[in-house]
């Protein structure tokens, strides 16, 4: 069954993964991916393989023609993520530079748990160890915090004039890392909603961000729940419908 879109734009996307969630619902979005290399079958939406780990780049064949960027590993700044070094994504980024050469498609960069304006930070020890020939077409960010609009733009400011790179938002969700099962999460929906409504309208303005895509969790997630785009029952949420209109 194909789930077809009756708006589409440019810009917003979603991440999906078949492990994690049932069919997703649609959100009028103009770009997917799924964490990997293949898409859904016959979602008629633009999808965006990524090479998630090092694993993967043994995989990069499977790829399905057609696509137009390639995304590169997820976190591997993260233990529980893809956690490949520094040293060895600079050994392993040819091999992504070729496969996206030969796609016709433009790479992106890492995206790192870690802020990459981080003093030392993880990003700029990939970014540094290139040479700029050889450096990422566009940047790829993930942003969990709490609900500060203006703080989240200005930080894609920053990024993009330290690197005057094009700006893709894969993961992005408002997260209170203090909460827990005994201390509920203190940012309600409406919050979460303003800054949506908020960072949604910066990044559209902003000619540099080419792509954002709100991660959504379950609604039971203590950190992250109240940000869900999803019920358990896979429809949309109230958050969802709303990020459907946007």
């Amino acid at each position: 069954m194909a789930y077809l879109l009756d708006r589409v734009t440019s810009k917003k996307g979603f991440v999906y993964s078949n492990a994690s969630q049932g069919p997703f619902s649609n959100v009028n979005a103009g770009w997917y991916y799924t964490w990997g290399l293949h898409g859904i079958p016959n979602f008629e939406v633009k999808f965006t393989p990524m090479v998630w780990g090092a694993p993967d780049v043994a995989k990069m064949s499977t790829i399905a023609p057609g696509a137009t960027e390639l995304l590169a590993f997820n976190e591997p700044d993260g233990a529980h993520q893809s956690n490949i070094t520094a040293q060895e994504v600079v050994t392993l980024w040819p091999q992504l530079k070729a496969k996206a050469s030969a796609m016709g498609a433009r790479l992106g960069s890492v995206a790192t748990a870690q802020n990459p304006l981080s003093p030392n930070s993880y990003f700029d020890e990939v970014w540094n160890a290139l040479a700029p020939i050889d450096r990422p077409d566009f940047i790829c960010l993930h942003w969990y915090a709490p609900p500060n609009a203006s703080h989240f733009l200005t930080w894609l400011d920053d990024i993009y004039e330290k690197y005057q790179k094009p700006i893709w938002v894969t993961e992005m969700c408002v997260a209170d890392w203090g909460a827990s099962a005994s201390v509920p999460e203190k940012f309600s929906t409406d919050q979460i909603q303003q800054f949506m409504d908020a960072v949604i309208a910066g990044m559209n303005q902003r000619n540099y961000v080419e792509r954002y895509s709100w991660k959504t969790r379950p609604p039971t997630d203590v950190n992250m729940g109240n940000g869900s785009l999803i019920a358990l029952d896979g429809t949309l949420t109230a958050l969802g419908k709303h990020y459907a209109t946007l």
